[in-house]
């Protein structure tokens, strides 16, 4: 794995826009979460989580594809949300099926943007994402 080019600011911004459990926070707020993520290149093949083991990173693919199990995630999706909030393991393993580019947060990193989305839940009269109920899921970026 070696780091990404500092030059897509952007279409990092737009993979965490496509997270379902950062829906309602504004644009000022995604832009934010930037620097708590790290943006890395990931070749096809390489294994980065194994079912049961605990979970270490939350990824969200900015390009590129994912296999887990038998689903495929592709630019837009997610996995590690639901693990990394309880402290829980990967609910499968997961494997690089096309070269990737993902933005990758560690356990400081989540728990940082944990406490900036919980802020702006309380700044904007929400609950905060620790009421909400949080389902697995794969979501997909809207063109």
């Amino acid at each position: 794995m070696r780091p990404s080019p500092p030059d897509s600011a952007r279409a990092r911004f737009a993979a965490l826009r496509a997270i379902p459990e950062l829906a309602a926070s504004p644009d000022r707020d995604i832009w934010s979460l930037l620097r708590y993520a790290d943006e890395i290149r990931v070749p096809k093949g390489c294994r980065i989580a194994e079912e049961g083991r605990p979970a270490v990173e939350f990824v969200v693919v900015i390009d590129g594809a994912l296999r887990a199990a038998s689903q495929l995630l592709g630019p837009g999706t997610s996995f590690g949300w639901d693990a990394m909030w309880e402290r829980s393991t990967n609910q499968a393993s997961v494997t690089v099926d096309a070269d990737a580019r993902l933005l990758v947060m560690s356990h400081e990193q989540f728990r940082a943007v944990k406490g900036l989305v919980n802020y702006g839940c309380r700044q904007h009269n929400e609950p905060g994402l620790g009421a909400v109920a949080v389902t697995r899921h794969v979501s997909r970026v809207s063109p």
